[in-house]
């Protein structure tokens, strides 16, 4: 096919150009039947610029800025490159190993590349929901040093976008962030994050952004700029040149050199990639995960998502029980036998079982015997997951997993990672290799947010990244504005272990933060409804085993909810307002919903059920006085039918949670 070298008649109302002029030469892509989104690249005068299209809001300009990649000191696409394009389509079906939302996916886009000469090329797709480019370089054998990329984005005037607040401490961070509602024009020259964030086009459409199939380069970070236009654009940690302890869990940067990354000279450069949707999209779309390199293991057979029964957010938290709980065998065990009863895959020994620091990570303190730990709960069905830090186990990496596989340890939870540069993406990609080779689960916590590892590595089973539950043990930032915010910013990129469960459960004019008696701001549906909507395929239950035990209605739910789904369907969303979303595990459909501060009443029809079928339905909503008491809940059952209204009254920070079977 030949350059399209016409403007479509809705780009004319969405975007104003910044280079393009009429005699530059201009590559369109349009998505599958041309009803979707679309990307357009204008080449004039040795510049480069992007611009991305919502179709099905003509008058919201996503993007327009240039582009450009600079390889040992050489900016491509280089002056004067004669531009060589090529076309192909695709059509096919991606299985997951681990399934987020649904158990098949359709993987339809069309693609186009440009070539620039000088082994540099450009790949663009454009999916039904959404656009993205890469860079490709084809430069042969050996290392190459990547100096710099330049990205950027421009947007309409009075836009606003959901993004992570500043960094304080530079690029050293746990990704867990805040998003406020920012007008772009405000952004200040000083304003540095990472990615992802959410901007809203306006009639209902969202844009989101991140990076994805990180592989040899640093994680992508927004940056504001010293002009208003663009007044938004990218940075990136520049390679290590040495280390230093930041303290006796991290390790961060001492000085860096002043280039992004070396690169292998055959490579494929991380997607830049812009979900176009509404807001039941942001909460279905499988965009990222396309995008995302193909799963490098053979065998995924031996990958068990499940539920843990996790000791440090409720601090080993156990009553009644006739022996000291703390970090000890004794009460590792009982957590164990909860689990095994309660049908839990897992338990995690957290922070503590090992002495701290960098070189202490095989020296376990004294009441704890792992491989004993090991075999009890092999003999019950449940599996140990061991707490790391990144510092600690990249320092005897292959000694500690050897060691590990021989006890007999199923996973790693691996913290206080807070880097993104490319020597800490290697790290990434070499545990996860390592890891798979032994059959051991990975969650990532203190570090950077999914970028398509999930796909790759499935073994890599969930990452934090989250303003999460933990938050409530010192802050009042894990609320229910959060949890309906992360829904439609954070989880689009992939899993997050938020850890809900908490059965204390405060009103915001109740709560304050306690270490070692943690509760939850919102109800307790709010909680039992995360389940549902906040996806991980590793999920905690944050609170103790007295707590739940004390508890068997709400026990009841969690022993029956599953980790992993065949099928989600949004039935409410208003980004940061509430959220309604119903998804199928078998035969049986889960409902959980959520909504912010604000008190209001959830109606929804039950049209994804089959036709000429009964379903029971079981519900644990709010009850009448959670608006005073936010532990108060109830729960009715009823016979329902694809043609059935529910109608449920969740209180202020209230939620509900439903099961579905046949009858």
């Amino acid at each position: 096919m030949s350059a399209n070298r016409f403007i479509h008649p809705s780009a004319l109302l969405a975007a104003v150009f910044l280079t393009t002029h009429a005699h530059a030469d201009t590559y369109r892509l349009d998505a599958p039947g041309k009803s979707g989104p679309a990307i357009e690249f204008a080449w004039e005068n040795g510049t480069l610029t992007y611009s991305a299209y919502d179709a099905a809001s003509p008058q919201s300009a996503a993007v327009t800025a240039p582009v450009s990649l600079t390889i040992d000191g050489t900016r491509h696409p280089q002056p004067g490159a004669a531009v060589r394009q090529s076309r192909t389509t695709n059509d096919s079906v991606i299985t997951p190993a681990v399934p987020l939302k649904s158990a098949t996916i359709r993987d339809r886009y069309n693609q186009l590349t440009l070539d620039f000469g000088a082994s540099v090329s450009l790949v663009a797709r454009a999916y039904p929901d959404g656009v993205a480019f890469r860079w490709i370089s084809s430069l042969g054998e050996g290392e190459h040093i990547t100096n710099d990329e330049q990205l950027s984005f421009q947007f309409q005037p009075g836009t606003k976008a959901y993004l992570p607040e500043s960094s304080k401490s530079g690029f050293l961070s746990h990704h867990e962030h805040l998003y406020p509602f920012t007008p772009v024009a405000e952004i200040t020259p000083d304003y540095l994050a990472p990615a992802p964030f959410l901007t809203d086009l306006g009639n209902g459409r969202f844009l989101h952004f991140s990076d994805v199939d990180l592989s040899h380069y640093p994680g992508v970070w927004l940056a504001g700029t010293p002009t208003d236009t663009p007044p938004l654009s990218t940075t990136f940690p520049r390679y290590p040149k040495s280390l230093k302890r930041v303290d006796f869990r991290t390790e961060g940067v001492a000085e860096a050199h002043d280039y992004l990354a070396r690169t292998p000279g055959n490579h494929a450069y991380p997607w830049r990639a812009f979900l176009l949707t509404d807001s039941a999209g942001l909460l279905t779309s499988n965009f990222f995960y396309q995008l995302a390199a193909p799963c490098e293991l053979d065998d995924t057979s031996w990958i068990q998502p499940g539920k843990v029964s996790w000791d440090w957010w409720n601090a080993w938290g156990l009553t009644g029980v006739p022996f000291t709980a703390g970090i000890n065998n004794a009460t590792y065990k009982h957590y164990i036998d909860f689990a095994a009863e309660n049908g839990l895959d897992y338990i995690i020994l957290d922070e503590g079982w090992s002495k701290p620091g960098r070189n202490n990570l095989l020296k376990v303190v004294k009441d704890i015997n792992v491989p004993e730990l090991v075999e009890y709960g092999k003999d019950k069905g449940v599996g140990l997951i061991l707490w790391t830090t990144s510092m600690a186990l990249d320092h005897q990496l292959i000694t500690a997993l050897d060691t590990f596989e021989s006890w007999g340890v199923k996973g790693l939870k691996i913290d206080f990672v807070q880097r993104d540069d490319q020597l800490m993406v290697d790290f990434y990609h070499r545990v996860a290799r390592e890891t798979a080779k032994r059959h051991m689960l990975v969650n990532f916590h203190g570090g950077f947010k999914p970028t398509g590892f999930h796909r790759t590595w499935p073994n890599v089973i969930t990452f934090e990244s989250v303003m999460g539950l933990e938050q409530s043990k010192w802050g009042q930032n894990a609320n229910p504005e959060m949890a309906t915010l992360l829904p439609f910013v954070r989880m689009p990129i992939g899993p997050m272990d938020y850890t809900p469960g908490a059965m204390r459960n405060f009103n915001k004019r109740d709560f304050h933060p306690i270490g070692k008696n943690p509760g939850s701001q919102g109800t307790r549906c709010q909680q039992l409804a995360m389940y549902v909507v906040f996806e991980s395929p590793l999920q905690m239950l944050a609170d103790s085993p007295s707590q739940y035990r004390k508890e068997p209605e709400c026990l009841e739910f969690l022993r029956q909810v599953p980790v992993t789904w065949d099928e989600t369907v949004a039935l409410t969303a208003e980004v940061g307002q509430h959220v309604t979303l119903a998804r199928r595990h078998g035969d049986t459909w889960f409902l959980g919903g959520l909504t912010n501060w604000q008190a209001r009443k959830i109606s929804t029809r039950l049209e994804f059920l089959p036709p000429g079928k009964q379903y029971q339905l079981t519900l644990w909503q709010d009850g009448a006085n959670a608006h005073r008491n936010a532990t108060d809940f109830t729960v009715k059952t009823q016979t329902v039918t694809r043609d059935s209204w529910l109608e449920v009254e969740t209180a202020p920070g209230g939620g509900f949670a439903a099961t579905l079977r046949e009858k």
